[in-house]
């Protein structure tokens, strides 16, 4: 264990203990050990206690381990990505949001969005129907069609200028989507 990265040292130890006092049947965990050039390989490891004695301890656990680095690695290019693309969305002042008819849901996954109308993330719902309520009552159902029509296939694109009716009710905020 003493080649174990310490962020996950004491939580390997914590999962060994818990198997072999029976506080787990199964366990698992991610932890770093070191390459032998440099940097972290990343392990996978699933535990299980496999034997008990007739007093009930645990007399032996099997296990496997994988290595997930690459995966480690993956999901930091990706998540460096996608916070490169929130930063320059939000330096040119645009934002992206995802719409799922089936869940009826709309999502944005910048700031920009809800800084403009004066909300914040916790106050506006990702109900579709309720965003459609704060769309201005001339632009609101050329949305719903567009977005109907696309859905349909018979739209390959949205690209709506549209206002949205900012949280104190006193104005509108102009935007372009397109998707």
């Amino acid at each position: 264990l003493s080649i174990v990265h310490p962020d996950e040292l004491n939580l390997l130890r914590e999962l060994f203990e818990n198997l072999v006092r029976g506080g787990l049947k199964t366990g698992k965990l991610d932890y770093r050990i070191p390459r032998k050039n440099s940097g972290w390989v990343w392990l996978h490891t699933i535990g299980r206690a496999t034997e008990w004695d007739p007093l009930g301890q645990v007399t032996k656990i099997t296990g496997l381990t994988l290595d997930i680095t690459e995966r480690h690695t993956l999901i930091e290019k990706i998540t460096n990505s996608q916070e490169n693309l929130k930063f320059t969305l939000e330096a040119v002042g645009a934002f992206s949001w995802h719409l799922d008819r089936n869940g009826n849901t709309l999502s944005y996954n910048t700031q920009y969005f809800f800084d403009n109308l004066g909300y914040s993330r916790e106050e506006l719902s990702h109900n579709l129907d309720e965003h459609f309520s704060k769309i201005h009552p001339d632009d609101r159902q050329r949305v719903i069609d567009a977005f109907d029509k696309h859905f349909q296939g018979e739209l390959p694109l949205v690209n709506l200028d549209y206002r949205v009716r900012t949280k104190d009710g006193t104005g509108w905020v102009w935007f372009n989507t397109f998707g």
